[in-house]
């Protein structure tokens, strides 16, 4: 993510050295850039864990013979 960050400063630095915009305006486009970046490989990431876990088990708690349902007469 460093890297990512670094190369879209570097981005909006050459950009703004080739445009006529403020530096200010330059600088919030690239940082709603780089939190919108954040959140899609965080929802990414996050999808990929789930896909993993529920691949091998561990995502699914209400299986059969880990959750039973109440029935009258259990101690």
């Amino acid at each position: 993510m460093l890297a990512a960050s670094t190369l879209l400063i570097s981005f909006a630095a050459a950009l703004w050295l080739c445009s006529s915009l403020p530096a200010l305006v330059m600088l919030v486009l690239t940082a709603l850039v780089m939190l919108v970046l954040t959140a899609l490989v965080t929802l990414v990431l996050t999808a990929l864990v789930m896909l993993v876990l529920n691949r091998i088990g561990y995502a699914r708690p209400y299986r059969i013979g880990y959750a039973r349902p109440y029935r009258i007469g259990y101690a």
